[in-house]
């Protein structure tokens, strides 16, 4: 390009009005955008699978089209409509100035992050569970497979799986992190054996979860609650589902953090009207909704919030101006979700068509899910009155009184709470409504469709709870310390206390002892974990239902009878000890009773442990057989030949 043209590029560039600066920048990329489209492959022209499964490649290669050919449709309306929203405004629509950060919030809000942080430390090293390992399997890491020589070979996941693997709805933002996360630990660590560290897996989460803390204690303070903030992070510290999934190897932690981030930059965008704050807001929604797609509740909580707000506000002249700008930056992070999740919707419809997600979301549902809001453990798993689970049922009955007094008093609090957001102001109360309804919402909308939800999708319900019941909280200590200050503290204190004797139990689990002993399985059956190791050549270890992953790469699958007695003539020929490691009782005595009732004929098989969990689903159990026991006998006639 010559000076001649550079020059006049600068001057008309000086000149042009910024909605003509900015119609120019679209009109660019939707330009760029229609050369892409135009010069490579379309839908049409794949050779396409005519009948069977389609491979993700096929989704990305026509969805990623057709998700690029509305966003180029998408630009060029926003260059079209630059002169309405690219209007200079002259300040926010609420005056919502910052309360000065008293001298104490830093530090005790640090403090409980260290606290979170120490927490979340004892937990990097349990062994995965199930939730975890299938992520672990299908979009981090990869699995093992064996040759038909019984030889393994490892088989690492794709950047296309990471990125676009739906069958079952995975966190692509945090499998990307994670992922990354793992391969540099490889490349400078260069592990040998399984090729993977819990504590370096679950990293990206566990900082995120630190982080939520300060992020929900800020929130307040913005909000005009330091106090209350410093109490909700100290909540959350405590709170035994925010301990658990503050760590784990999932997209929770992200959400956790990421969902009071969003209300803060909303509520300053608001406050400002200016295009960074926006720009932050939006990335913020983003961000959420990569991170689980499930997270498009909360996210359309939050813009909803956005948009009450400004509606109550319609009459001042710049409430059109803040509404243009909220609608091009909630426009510009839909466009880039769509283009990045597009692929994965035709296999998440897929999924919805399995009988994976039907499931009744009734009485019992509901009372484990808010018992796991109040106190993170199930109401009863078992129904008994003692039970060895972490359940609250008998923790209800064991101190009625004083359980129903906490209980009681948590929903005065959350009540009371409530009402001062309430009676706040508009954005206070757009948050409150917003923050509460979108759980109800999402729990409506699956037991319309009746399709089941896992208790924690709706996870993001606790940071609402946390938030509000800490405002009520600290309205209870304001009111109080006009009479004494002792008799407010002593009550924040005994609150405290009684939440935490109360949860103790399960936050004891959390810390010390994994959700499902899936490592500990594999340890019993083999020396070491290595893959390769000659130790592992001389013993057979085989499942019929939750194998061991990913720790025993040298593991046999079975489904019936038949194959299991081919694994224990096997055994008696080679003289090798044979272990079966498995998980899911519940679901192995409806789909596998032969078996399980084969494992279970004392004189074939010993059991040699049970493994707990925190929950009956999560146990496991080994078995032992006892060699030359089947000698002489026709298992397959005695058992039945199939499952």
């Amino acid at each position: 390009m010559s000076s001649r043209v550079k020059d006049w590029v600068r001057a008309w560039w000086k000149r042009a009005t910024p909605s003509r600066q900015a119609s120019t920048i679209l009109i660019a990329l939707a330009a760029i955008g229609i050369l892409v489209l135009l010069l490579v492959r379309k839908p049409w022209q794949w050779n396409l699978p005519t009948s069977g499964k389609m491979r993700i490649v096929d989704y990305v290669r026509i969805y990623s089209w057709w998700a690029g050919a509305a966003n180029v449709v998408l630009i060029t309306v926003l260059a079209a409509t630059a002169r309405w929203w690219m209007r200079s405004s002259a300040g926010g629509l609420f005056h919502l100035p910052r309360r000065p950060m008293p001298r104490w919030f830093l530090p005790l809000t640090f403090l409980a992050m260290v606290v979170c942080a120490l927490f979340g430390a004892q937990r990097l090293r349990q062994s995965f569970w199930d939730d975890e390992v299938y992520a672990m399997r299908r979009a981090i890491h990869g699995q093992w497979r064996r040759n038909d020589d019984g030889s393994v070979k490892f088989r690492p996941v794709s950047w296309q799986e990471t990125l676009w693997f739906f069958e079952k709805p995975q966190h692509q933002l945090h499998s990307i992190l994670t992922r990354l996360g793992l391969d540099a630990w490889r490349a400078m660590a260069k592990p040998g054996g399984l090729g993977f560290r819990e504590d370096v897996a679950r990293l990206p989460s566990y900082l995120a979860g630190i982080l939520s803390v300060g992020a929900i204690a800020f929130l307040l303070w913005r909000l005009g609650f330091p106090e209350a903030g410093v109490l909700a992070a100290f909540l959350c510290v405590v709170h035994p589902w925010h301990i658990r999934y503050a760590s784990e190897m999932r997209a929770y932690s992200f959400m956790l953090l990421l969902l009071p981030l969003a209300y803060l930059f909303l509520i300053e965008a608001l406050h400002t009207g200016r295009w960074a704050w926006w720009g932050a807001f939006a990335g913020s929604l983003f961000v959420l909704m990569y991170s689980n797609a499930l997270h498009l509740y909360p996210a359309a909580g939050v813009g909803l919030c956005g948009l009450a707000a400004i509606i109550s506000r319609w009459r001042t002249p710049s409430a059109r101006i803040q509404f243009a700008r909220f609608v091009v930056v909630m426009l510009a992070a839909a466009m880039v979700f769509l283009q990045l999740m597009l692929p994965c919707v035709p296999q998440f419809a897929e999924y919805l068509r399995t009988s994976a997600v039907r499931g009744s979301l009734d009485g019992r549902w509901l009372s484990s899910y808010l018992s796991l809001l109040f106190a993170g453990v199930p109401w009863s798993s078992t129904g008994r009155q003692v039970s060895p689970y972490m359940e609250l049922y008998p923790q209800a009955l064991s101190y009625p009184v004083a359980f129903q007094a906490l209980v009681s008093v948590t929903l005065i609090f959350l009540a009371v709470g409530t009402h001062r957001f309430i009676v706040q102001g508009p954005v206070h109360r757009a948050v409150a409504v917003a923050l509460l309804i979108t759980a109800p919402l999402a729990f409506a909308i699956s037991w319309a469709c009746g399709n089941y939800l896992f208790e924690w999708y709706l996870l993001f319900l606790l940071p609402g709870v946390i938030v509000l019941t800490a405002v009520g909280l600290d309205n209870a200590r304001q009111a109080l310390s006009r009479k004494s200050r002792a008799l407010a503290l002593v009550v924040v204190i005994a609150f405290f206390a009684a939440y935490i004797t109360l949860t103790t139990p399960q936050r004891r689990w959390l810390l010390h002892r994994p959700l499902q002993q899936i490592r500990e399985s594999a340890e019993i059956t083999r020396p070491v974990l290595d893959p390769f190791s000659k130790t592992n050549q001389d013993i057979l270890t085989a499942s019929f239902i939750g194998p061991p992953d990913p720790y025993d790469a040298n593991i046999i699958v079975f489904r019936s009878v038949r194959e299991l007695a081919a694994l224990i003539a096997r055994a008696d020929e080679q003289g090798k000890p044979l272990f079966v490691n498995f998980g899911f009782l519940t679901t192995a005595q409806m789909r596998f009773r032969s078996i399980l009732n084969l494992i279970n004929d004392p004189a074939l098989f010993e059991m040699v442990a049970e493994l707990q969990g925190f929950d009956p689903i999560n146990d496991r159990y080994v078995y032992r057989y006892k060699p030359n026991s089947a000698a002489g006998r026709d298992l397959t006639q005695e058992f039945g030949s199939d499952f």
